[in-house]
């Protein structure tokens, strides 16, 4: 006969088995890279109202030619968005998800191992970038919105309130000066946040707040160092056909991986616009 003996707090402490704890998902150099390309992936989708070509629909700069959900995005574009309109819930809600998962990184890349300290800082400067681009997005379409600085408890998010602009604002550009710094002489993999699509993106939100002093002082550092691209038949066209995908005018664009198995031509984007 053998004996057994289970301490109850042995059972209680153990961790799960069946999914990543949060005492070692930072142990893992494999899991803190793809929480970072995940947030890529929501942060800049081809396609729902976070794509840049949907924010164009919402004007008369295109118009969205789908229906079924998509028309919500048709309906801003023509005045008549009511209440039961899904777009402003979806970016206020998609932006805020995004801003957590940066926090969340954040307030625990100290505690991942196994990666050097270079790639951990430009790690960093990217998420930084994402947040900002979050907030910019939120001050753009809400003005004063809650400008969160850490990982909320739920009692805190049942009291939050709005902030300021105008500090919003200021909190993006101190986010992407930090992440300037932080991916400056950095070399990464196509696709990648750099230094200068921080200061692009500084550049953006000077223009959206009418800052042409500063929109003009960021620009000229970039003047220069990216040109238009003009060779070709289909210079323009190019650029999203994959034919000029390396062209000295893009800062920044999101790549997307080769599959197999299925085979797909041009980009999902331009059937659903002209």
């Amino acid at each position: 006969m053998t004996s057994v003996l289970v301490s109850c707090e042995d059972i209680l402490t153990a961790l799960p088995e069946d999914k990543i704890s949060q005492e070692t998902f930072w142990q893992e150099p494999g899991n803190v890279r793809g929480l970072v390309a995940d947030m890529y992936a929501r942060a800049f989708p081809p396609i729902s109202e976070l794509s840049p070509a949907f924010d164009e629909a919402m004007s008369d700069n295109s118009y969205l030619v789908w229906e079924g959900w998509y028309t919500n995005i048709k309906l801003v574009a023509n005045g008549t968005m009511d209440s039961y309109g899904s777009v402003p819930a979806n970016i206020w809600s998609y932006s805020y998800e995004h801003i957590r998962f940066a926090w969340q990184f954040m307030e625990n890349k100290e505690k991942i191992i196994g990666m050097s300290e270079d790639e951990i800082t430009a790690l960093t400067g990217q998420v930084r970038f994402i947040m900002a681009y979050a907030y910019m997005r939120l001050s753009f379409f809400f003005g004063d919105v809650p400008l969160i600085k850490h990982v909320l408890t739920v009692e805190e998010s049942k009291v939050i309130t709005r902030s300021p602009k105008a500090d919003v604002v200021a909190f993006i550009h101190e986010q992407l000066d930090l992440a300037t710094n932080e991916l400056k002489g950095k070399t990464l993999e196509k696709g990648r946040i750099t230094a200068d699509a921080c200061q692009a993106l500084k550049a953006r939100v000077y223009l959206l707040n009418n800052d042409y002093a500063n929109l003009l002082s960021v620009t000229t550092n970039l003047i220069g160092k990216y040109s238009l691209h003009t060779a070709g038949e289909t210079p323009y066209a190019d650029l999203f056909n994959g034919v000029a995908e390396d062209a000295n005018e893009i800062i920044f664009s999101r790549q997307f991986a080769h599959t197999t198995g299925s085979k797909k031509t041009g980009h999902s984007i331009n059937p659903a616009f002209f």
